[in-house]
């Protein structure tokens, strides 16, 4: 299945296979409560319907591609999928689909975002059962040593990279920050398992950049605060406009939603409980969330 986080607060688990056949099911999985709901399904179609798929959130979008579909062969998958979580309510997803390029596909890679940029890394262009043989009898199955990526922020477009050797049979990636990442293990050529750890390192530190530029547009304190006490919310980026504060619970529901100060605002707490939250500044140039802690 495609596994994913959004804001820090809700594990979504996509499609997949179950029993028979690749399932439509978005299960969301709350690790503060410890309780799971259902989001809205995918479209029951071999576009959206896929095992060894991967993707990532970016703001309130689901990003997935490639895998695998039901039926003959288990024929690789070449389509972009993309899912807008309500904020409002995290449980409804509006789905679309695109092929971005038909020849371009994947199954099982890694995937991170570093920024607005999605990578898929490592994988196969070949589906393969858990022995690393191809499902359509041509026998072992390669990795094809590939980074590929997109910008969200642009006209999508593949980019690819084949400058590394990367494994295939990944299931997830560790991620520090925008520029560093750790991938474990996974299956070399020959179908052979490695016991490898990779460190993956980008050379823009876009975290360090992108935490210094959130930093000087958006400032809390005091975090954590006391309940009751007033929070205060500083917005310094004057050329912002035409934007708002919302503040959210760990399960996503919208609890606060002011029009945006461009210079200072205090929240009252008083009427939140001890726990978790997320403050998201909308603007016409940018969104930026940070969390709360209230104690």
């Amino acid at each position: 299945h495609v596994q994913a986080v959004w804001r820090d607060s809700l594990i979504y688990v996509i499609t997949g296979w179950s029993n028979s056949g690749n399932i439509p099911d978005v299960q969301i999985f709350n690790p503060y409560t410890n309780n799971w709901t259902a989001g809205t399904s995918t479209p029951n179609t071999n576009n959206f319907k896929s095992f060894g798929a991967s993707g990532t959130i970016i703001g309130d979008a689901i990003y997935y591609f490639g895998g695998a579909s039901s039926g003959f062969g288990f024929g690789i998958q070449s389509q972009l999928r993309k899912g807008v979580i309500n904020p409002n309510d995290p449980t409804e997803i509006t789905w679309e689909f695109q092929i971005l390029d038909a020849l371009i596909n994947g199954y099982r890679m890694a995937c991170t975002s570093i920024g607005n940029q999605i990578h898929w890394i490592g994988g196969s262009n070949e589906t393969y059962n858990f022995n690393g043989i191809a499902y359509n009898n041509t026998g072992g199955v390669s990795p094809n040593n590939r980074d590929l990526y997109l910008n969200t922020d642009e006209t999508l477009s593949w980019i690819t990279n084949y400058t590394q050797n990367y494994p295939m049979n990944l299931r997830g990636i560790a991620s520090i920050n925008d520029s560093l990442k750790y991938i474990a293990g996974g299956m070399l050529d020959n179908q052979t398992v490695t016991d490898k750890v990779y460190e993956l390192k980008w050379k823009s530190k876009l975290a360090d950049v992108n935490e210094s530029l959130n930093n000087a547009i958006l400032t809390l304190y005091p975090n954590p605060i006391t309940q009751g006490e007033l929070l205060t919310i500083q917005v310094k980026n004057k050329e912002l406009e035409k934007g708002y504060l919302e503040l959210f619970n760990i399960e996503g529901k919208s609890m606060l939603k002011n029009q945006l100060n461009l210079n200072e605002d205090k929240v009252e707490t008083s009427f939140l409980s001890k726990g978790i939250y997320f403050l998201k500044l909308t603007t016409n140039k940018t969104f930026i969330t940070k969390k709360i802690i209230i104690q």
